[in-house]
């Protein structure tokens, strides 16, 4: 047995338009609808960033400091050539014999609070900013976020760490119908259920049968919600002066 069933798009079109049309589900879709649906499932996949991070949308991103150099761009074509992340989530310096000196994640109050951004030394604060500007020339598919580092490294250190980071990156969306789902398997149901929620109002549906099909993408969604977490371990103790 393998791991053989990755859908592209219009396989999950087809199944959401098939959810909707119930005992009619034998009759083909058109390009206009499908169209349609396509479009209807980019909003969907691009709107669920904005719940959160999710596991799987975790990587892992490295680069190699500049002395005197604060702020390096992330993103396509940027100091850091790759996805501009979303967000960063955690952050660390390694050095040379492989031991990791976490770095603190702050925000733009934080950073700005620092009155002197050159002074020199090793980096303990990381503040990433998105920058995604729209109207603008920082938009779109080669959009850049940028990341700020206090203190700013010296020599010394640029010969001891490179820096290491955990970001969110975006969901891949779909520039046809033929691409493949930019999601784990344990998501096609939910990514189904929730495109037939999307797109149903076209099709003038009973309102017994649009909650129906509300009550199966919500649990299907919530499912896999529920399983896509990080494994760990919550720590509880009492304040100093509370006992």
């Amino acid at each position: 047995m393998a791991q053989s069933f990755f859908p592209t798009a219009l396989t999950i079109i087809d199944a959401a338009l098939r959810a909707i049309r119930g005992k009619d589900s034998d009759i083909a879709s058109s390009t206009q609808q499908r169209t349609d649906a396509l479009e209807a499932l980019n909003f969907l996949v691009t709107s669920w960033q904005a719940k959160g991070m999710q596991v799987w949308c975790q990587k892992q991103g490295t680069h190699t400091l500049t002395a005197s150099t604060n702020s390096y761009t992330v993103g396509s074509g940027g100091d850091i050539n790759q996805q501009r992340p979303l967000s960063i989530q955690m952050a660390w310096l390694r050095d040379t014999s492989g031991k990791d000196n976490p770095m603190r994640i702050g925000g733009r109050e934080e950073y700005n609070s620092f009155t002197d951004k050159t002074t020199p030394g090793v980096p303990v604060f990381l503040y990433y900013d998105p920058q995604y500007d729209l109207p603008g020339t920082n938009s779109g598919a080669t959009a850049k976020g940028k990341i700020f580092l206090w203190p700013t490294p010296d020599a010394t250190t640029v010969a001891t760490y490179d820096l290491y980071f955990i970001y969110t990156r975006p969901i891949q969306d779909f520039a046809s119908s033929s691409d493949n789902l930019d999601f784990p398997q344990e998501w096609y149901n939910a990514v189904k259920w929730n495109l037939a929620v999307e797109i149903m109002p076209e099709y003038g549906l009973p309102v017994m049968e649009q909650d129906r099909i509300r009550g199966q993408a919500k649990a299907a969604l919530e499912l896999v919600e529920g399983w896509d977490r990080e494994e760990g371990s919550m720590y509880i103790q009492p304040a100093q002066g509370d006992y």
